[in-house]
């Protein structure tokens, strides 16, 4: 289990970050966002969440997705190159 802080860019895109479950998410940025899935690694059944980035950081989320790829927008609206929060299988798994 591991802290990941994601720096979010000017141009809104931190690029892909790959965790396992238990890991501990926190996205930080000197501008206020808003992180969007429609599918959140961080509720166990999935489901959609938006998590605010505000004062320089979100609030700390704990990984419980399946191993995929969970794409997310940010406040400036999807784009073709949205970056991803990866559940990795766990080593060995």
């Amino acid at each position: 289990m591991a802290d990941k802080t994601i720096p979010i860019p000017a141009n809104g895109d931190p690029g892909d970050t790959h965790v396992h479950n238990g890991d501990r998410v926190q996205w930080t940025s000197g501008i206020s966002w808003s992180v969007g899935f429609t599918d959140s690694p961080f509720i166990q059944t999935g489901g959609p969440q938006t998590i605010p980035v505000r004062n320089g950081a979100s609030q700390w989320q704990v990984v419980a997705g399946r191993p995929k790829p969970y794409p997310y927008t940010l406040a400036s609206g999807a784009t073709a190159s949205d970056p991803s929060i990866i559940v990795d299988p766990p080593p060995g798994g």
